[in-house]
């Protein structure tokens, strides 16, 4: 039992971090004041008028609901909620990693040029990067393996 408690509270630890981190991404998206929303700007307007389809931008909105609902569903997770069924979340899986890789086109531009700059610094912010978005995922992994071999029982 004294596990348990340990391990929800690095997991409610985890989610205010990965809440701040999620939010500070839809603020970047969506502020006029931010960086992140002039490249994506300028990124939709070339797309558009070379007449291909602004799929960074899309797969961005798409990653910040997706990164939304990871939020929700971590918090779940952690009061060991079963609401979702396993071929849910596995959709849910597929369709959050397929955004978080395409629809981070800004964090990766940045990775590239402070790679450019320094070999490490580019390789640390790389790491920094993922980092913040791994515990989500293994948390959702861990309900799937859970749910497909127990899944009538509580998952804690």
């Amino acid at each position: 039992m004294k596990d348990l408690l340990k391990t929800k509270w690095m997991w409610l630890i985890y989610l205010i971090l990965f809440g701040a981190f999620a939010l500070n991404k839809a603020i970047g998206f969506f502020s006029t004041a931010e960086p992140a929303h002039f490249f994506y700007q300028v990124s939709m307007i070339f797309h558009i008028n070379n007449d291909l389809f602004p799929s960074g931008y899309v797969f961005t909105i798409a990653a910040i609901l997706l990164n939304g609902f990871a939020f929700l569903f971590v918090w779940l997770y952690i009061i060991g909620s079963r609401y979702f069924s396993a071929d849910f979340i596995v959709v849910m899986v597929l369709l959050r990693l397929t955004c978080d890789l395409f629809g981070s086109s800004y964090e990766w531009a940045t990775v590239q040029s402070l790679y450019v700059q320094s070999r490490s610094l580019g390789i640390n912010t790389g790491i920094n990067f993922i980092s913040w978005l791994l515990p989500s995922y293994l948390a959702m992994m861990d309900y799937i393996i859970r749910r497909v071999r127990r899944p009538r029982l509580p998952l804690r």
